[in-house]
């Protein structure tokens, strides 16, 4: 694996740092802080040591996004009650043959459940994207208030938690040479726990759902204390690769009060090595209907002879420097480059030797086509550990994985033989009888999605 993966290191040591501190009993302002900051601190830790790069950045704040989110809050939102809210996915995949922006998280079982649904949106950094199969409460008003409010509001620190402040500085200091503001880190997520605690509270007062839907927890911790505290269900939906080193998911040393109840995954495969701070019996395996649909497909259409690299902001530059050299050893493939969403702004400039091979590969920096329409009609796919990369096996893609900084988090799927592990552009070989073609998918994303997952939520919410 890459000598120099970092990303995997940082993690590592943060794990074994908050095993031996007993970070999770910090309480400052009657909030266990630590698991409010625990995946921040580590992207502070890696940005800090220029292990990642920052690649999205958000649109500020004005007086006239105010206004655009106002609008959008009471043009699409009422006040009726609800028995379940979902909180769909903002980055949304267009639809050719539906001719809207899917959300493939929740767009195919949601009119299966029984009972009264309200559909609500967070605002990506993008924006959201329209049109759309059902309609949407955007929530762009209540995130701009809590902004708001947020510059207003002050924190004040007394000596016990000071004390509590500095010895995690202290221990970040000795464990990863590098010094961060935590004080400014910890104000910043009181300010908004305070406020954005309190008002989904009355938010969930008025609308009295008995189940609250989710597709990403982390980052949500202020939403699901609300919920909880009105004994309000909280589920989450997998969305994407979760491990023993994604610190959203994985509690080897403590339990995270502000998770989900429950959490329905693609498959045991996801399972197995994270542990979730919830008890084994609220994981539920469900599936991923809307890749089983592309699925469907697989056998109808038949493969071309090109390659979908899958782009991740984080390695970005490495990844374009490795597929630059490949072309130059391969002219005869068709290559799709797939950026990140986050990629795509002034990708010209930011991969200038990306921009100098368009002649000879197929940037595709747009909404279209989408990912899965890529990875159904290709024969083989390049990436490092994104999320498409396990989808693109499922729908039958011969899979490389470059030996790139992050590439421990695929330690599993290689040693599986789901794909295989590449150093040099020349080792890619494209006829290579050495990929075996039978594999357990369903270890990944089992059967019948559709109906297990539209089962389990079901009973969930019914159950007393």
């Amino acid at each position: 694996m890459y000598k120099e993966d970092k990303q995997t290191e940082s993690i590592l040591s943060l794990i074994e740092l908050e095993k031996n501190s007993g970070y999770e009993n910090i309480n400052i302002y009657e909030k266990k802080i630590w698991e409010y900051i625990r995946i921040k601190v580590l992207n502070k830790i890696l940005l800090t040591k220029k292990i990642i790069e920052k690649t999205i950045k958000g649109k500020e704040i004005n007086n006239k996004s105010i206004f655009c989110y106002v609008i959008n809050f009471f043009r699409f939102h009422t006040f009726n009650k609800a028995d379940i809210i979902v909180f769909s996915n903002p980055r949304r995949i267009y639809s050719k043959e539906h001719k809207v922006f899917e959300d493939p998280y929740t767009d195919p079982w949601i009119d299966e459940i029984k009972g009264k649904i309200k559909i609500v949106e967070k605002r990506n950094f993008d924006g959201h994207k329209r049109p759309v199969k059902n309609d949407i409460i955007y929530l762009d008003f209540i995130d701009a208030i809590i902004v708001l409010l947020c510059k207003i509001s002050s924190v004040n620190f007394d000596n016990v938690e000071k004390q509590q402040i500095i010895k995690v500085k202290n221990d970040i200091k000795s464990c990863f040479g590098i010094e961060i503001d935590i004080s400014i880190l910890i104000k910043q997520e009181i300010k908004r726990a305070n406020i954005e605690e309190k008002i989904y509270s009355l938010y969930f007062r008025v609308v009295k759902p008995k189940a609250l839907i989710l597709i990403c927890s982390y980052g949500k911790e202020n939403i699901i204390k609300a919920a909880k505290k009105l004994n309000i269900k909280v589920i989450e939906v997998q969305h994407g690769v979760i491990n023993q080193y994604h610190l959203g998911y994985h509690y080897p040393n403590f339990k995270k009060e502000s998770f989900p109840d429950y959490f329905l995954a693609y498959g045991s495969y996801w399972t197995e090595s994270t542990v979730l701070p919830i008890p084994e019996e609220n994981i539920r395996i469900v599936g991923y209907p809307y890749l089983e649909q592309y699925r469907a497909r697989v056998s109808l259409q038949k493969k071309k002879n090109q390659i979908v690299v899958v782009s991740q902001g984080q390695i970005g530059s490495l990844l374009a420097d490795f597929i630059c050299d490949f072309i130059d050893l391969n002219n005869n493939v068709k290559v799709f480059y797939k950026l990140h969403p986050g990629e795509r702004h002034n990708w010209e400039n930011n991969y200038p030797n990306l921009f100098e091979k368009r002649n000879k590969l197929e940037v595709i920096d747009s909404e279209y086509p989408n990912i899965y329409e890529l990875l159904i009609e290709s024969k083989w796919q390049i990436g490092v550990n994104s999320t498409s990369i396990f989808e693109g096996f499922y729908l039958g893609c011969k899979t490389f994985i470059l030996d790139l900084p992050g590439v421990t988090y695929m330690e599993d799927f290689i040693r599986k033989r789901y794909g295989i592990l590449v150093k040099k552009p020349e080792e890619i070989i494209l006829d290579s009888d050495s990929h075996p073609q039978e594999f357990n998918r369903e270890e990944l994303f089992i059967k019948d999605s559709l109906n297990s997952i539209v089962k389990e939520i079901n009973s969930i919410i019914n159950q007393e």
